[in-house]
């Protein structure tokens, strides 16, 4: 038994635990399927679609879609959504941008160019270009002079020159003024042209204005403020006139329902002519 367990120690080696199976090798990886997928572009907005986002307030996309359509290769598009574009500026107080915009708009769209160059004047204007205004201003005068962008260029001059600082050109300016009647078109540019004489200095040429806004409109939206302006001030225009424009001018007032201000002008009429007789 002894010689027997030699035998077996000898042909089986120095140890009797078996060496672990190899592990199998890993199978390679599967290939894994590339779907192509199509981009579908984004759909190009309409003309219609661009005003819609800006009517409802949404100006950023209104503008994004502007842009888009402002570098199609169909021209008439493209000028369209271009002069579109440039309002859209000018609306939102961009004048730097606005300004460029305007001009090339103009050029592009002859029938609406005055109204785009009224928006160069008041972009002009508010940067303090004041040169610049005038000369915007002078061009849709000469362009177009029957148009009623015309003569809103006329009542913006006499502001423009004042802010300028030039009295000569602003006297002048304003005398053009006696030929454009006072009418719902034309009495809010009134009243603004009253208020920028009044607070560059030129009061006398305000007071003026709002004397005229009162006795030949005196129907108008802005009469109470007006003649809020006139009675408020030393030397008063209303304390000028004479007795039969005086009472005129009351009864003008009353006819408009602007009975406060008809009744506050007979207490002046009381006051300055005691001795007036009565009249009907």
């Amino acid at each position: 038994p002894a010689s027997l367990a030699a035998l077996v120690a000898v042909a089986c080696g120095p140890s009797s635990s078996l060496a672990p199976a190899p592990e199998p090798a890993a199978a390679p990886p599967a290939a894994v399927e590339t779907l192509e997928v199509e981009s579908t572009p984004a759909p190009v907005p309409t003309l219609e679609e661009a005003r819609a986002l800006r009517q409802s307030g949404r100006l950023d996309e209104s503008e994004r879609a502007l842009r888009t359509l402002a570098a199609s290769s169909d021209e008439t598009l493209r000028s369209r959504a271009q002069a579109h574009l440039a309002v859209l500026l000018f609306d939102t107080g961009r004048l730097e941008e606005a300004v460029p915009a305007l001009q090339k708009a103009a050029e592009d769209h002859p029938v609406v160019a005055p109204f785009l160059r009224l928006r160069i004047v008041e972009s002009e204007a508010g940067r303090g270009r004041y040169a610049e205004a005038i000369s915007a201003a002078g061009e849709v005068i000469a362009t177009a002079p029957q148009a009623t962008a015309a003569t809103i260029a006329r009542l913006r001059l006499p502001a423009i020159h004042a802010q300028n600082g030039d009295a000569s050109a602003t006297n002048a300016a304003f005398e053009q003024l006696s030929s454009i009647a006072i009418d719902e078109l034309t009495e809010r540019d009134f009243v603004d042209l009253a208020s920028v004489l009044a607070n560059n200095g030129r009061g006398d040429l305000a007071n003026r204005l709002r004397m005229r806004l009162l006795t030949d409109y005196s129907q108008g939206r802005y009469t109470e403020k007006t003649y809020g302006h006139l009675n408020s001030i030393a030397d008063s225009p209303l304390e000028l006139l004479s007795l039969e424009e005086a009472s005129a001018l009351s009864a003008s007032l009353a006819r408009a329902n602007r009975y406060n201000q008809a009744l506050d002008l007979l207490q002046r009429i009381k006051v300055r002519f005691p001795d007036s007789p009565t009249n009907d």
